[in-house]
């Protein structure tokens, strides 16, 4: 009996050195390679793992994004994040950011980081958000005729035309006397007028065509949602098989992806026999198409040559629709909520918007061109609460930040959070001023830096479109109603993250009519 207990004592002591010698030759390895960034300042953490489980415990709770900007906050504008040995160099220096992403990313010494975006495209599918090279030039081609400005700018009515159904189911709402919580709504109103451009999803009907699924958009964004909070915490743990176990988590995966095919699919199929590039078996029936789905994004797609299978453009759309509604609606949430809490802002802001409604009658390209203070709330925003709050990217080859030398193949994290509160770039950067924006015109000597829609050959192909919705949107509201936050500034602090950052409560609203 003693001797069994021995042996197995010794077993488990032998086990626990073995561990812990592995752990040893894999961090010596590991610093050998990161010797120039051992000096940086990092946050407390374990000897041999560093801050891998406050890392995976913020991700997990949708907290990582204030995790980081947090640590930014004492660490200042660069630090490393240390993971099993390997760094993550945080950088917040907005000029240090520019030159990453215009010129790091131009020449290539600065690319997108694989292990996030490996889990981007392990459960989004392979898009233009998750390639590189020339994988990624011809989708972006692809894409950039459909993202026009002046598309967008020729079709305002279509953004004026939801955000009055908006409108007036905030007044049904507000007359009998309910709260409104604003993110749901306006992610169900970002993704209406998406649909319509996407897809050709008319505002008249839930689907374009006949046999066709209904379009719903809060059953499509809550399955977004899924495969958002899943992907954050894939490319956090570097582990992709969580999302197929047995559990509730894997369900809820399992059933947002099924969801998504099965809406989805048939308006692709449809696109791709317009194109010629299917047969007739699994749309033949359906009635002929809308003239909004003809001049649709997906149809447009589905003419390019090296688009031709279903599961190609699944993979898009599902981006697509991801991209093109979730950061613009909780853009406009936290626009909302600074608007409620500087009273200056929203007055003037308020005249403009009445001025320029009673002269034009509507928002079409003419009135648009006098709104850029409501333009300015919108950027003012991103500044303060950018959704998304960086960009994840890898080394090619030795370079240096900030003074610093990085090696090759090191992930480089630009943070577009703590960036915006540099003081040397934003006068009171604490403040919300839209000012900061009406002053960086092209003969200005002040150059300063927007950074929620990134910069360089990565910038985002929707920032003309979500810049206009926001704007009308905003017009309307302030046109239409007063408002007030119901728990005040706090639903602005206390926030919640999948991919994007947005407030925890969703932003309980109490709206009054104006009279």
């Amino acid at each position: 009996m003693l001797d069994s207990a021995s042996w197995l004592l010794s077993g488990v002591l032998g086990a626990i050195a073995a561990v812990v010698a592995a752990g040893l030759f894999l961090k010596l390895r590991q610093d050998r390679g990161t010797r120039s960034l051992q000096t940086l300042p990092s946050p407390p953490g374990n000897w041999l793992w560093g801050n891998t489980l406050d890392v995976l415990t913020a991700a997990k709770k949708g907290q990582l994004a204030p995790l980081v900007f947090e640590w930014s906050q004492q660490l200042g504008e660069i630090f490393a994040i240390w993971n099993l040995g390997n760094p993550l160099v945080v950088v917040s220096n907005p000029q240090a950011i520019e030159e990453i992403l215009v010129k790091g990313q131009g020449e290539g010494t600065f690319q997108r980081d694989p292990k996030f975006y490996r889990a981007y495209e392990d459960v989004f599918g392979t898009h233009i958000g998750n390639q590189v090279g020339e994988e990624w030039k011809w989708r972006r081609q692809a894409w950039s005729s459909s993202f026009n400005p002046n598309h967008f700018y020729d079709r305002a009515d279509i953004f004026v035309d939801y955000a009055k159904r908006t409108i007036q189911q905030i007044e049904t709402q507000s007359d009998s006397g309910e709260i409104v919580t604003v993110d749901p709504l306006f992610s169900k109103l970002t993704m209406d007028i998406f649909g319509y451009f996407l897809l050709g999803i008319t505002s008249e009907d839930t689907s374009n065509t006949d046999n066709l699924p209904p379009f719903d958009s809060e059953k499509i964004a809550a399955a977004l949602g899924v495969l958002e909070k899943v992907t954050l915490l894939q490319g956090t743990t570097q582990v992709s098989w969580l999302k197929d176990l047995p559990n509730q988590q894997g369900k809820l995966y399992r059933q947002a992806q099924n969801y998504l095919a099965e809406v989805l699919l048939p308006y692709i199929e449809l696109a791709l026999e317009s194109a010629g590039k299917i047969g007739q078996n699994s749309t033949s029936d359906r009635a002929s198409t809308s003239p909004a789905f003809q001049e649709s994004m997906v149809a447009k797609l589905a003419r390019n040559p090296k688009y031709t299978e279903p599961k190609q453009l699944l993979a898009e759309v599902k981006a697509a629709l991801f991209a093109g509604h979730d950061t613009t609606a909780h853009t406009m949430t936290f626009a909302v909520g600074e608007l409620a809490l500087n009273p200056s802002v929203f007055a003037k802001a308020r005249d403009i918007a009445d001025s320029v409604l009673a002269k034009f009658k509507t928002l079409d390209r003419a009135a648009l061109k006098e709104l850029s203070y409501i333009e300015a709330i919108v950027k003012e925003t991103m500044r303060l609460h950018p959704v998304v709050t960086g960009v994840p990217l890898i080394t090619t080859r030795e370079t240096t930040v900030s003074g610093v030398s990085i090696p090759a193949n090191t992930t480089v994290r630009p943070s577009f959070s703590t960036a915006g509160y540099n003081a040397k770039m934003y006068r009171e950067p604490a403040s919300f001023s839209p000012d900061h924006w009406l002053q960086n015109a092209p003969d200005s000597d002040e150059k300063i830096l927007l950074f929620g829609f990134s910069l360089g050959p990565h910038i985002c192909l929707g920032a003309a479109f979500a810049l206009l919705e926001a704007t009308i949107v905003l017009t309307l509201l302030l046109h239409h109603f007063d408002w007030e936050l119901v728990r005040g500034r706090v639903s602005l602090e206390e926030l919640e993250q999948n991919i994007t950052v947005f407030p925890r409560d969703r932003l309980p609203v109490r709206f009054t009519v104006r009279s």
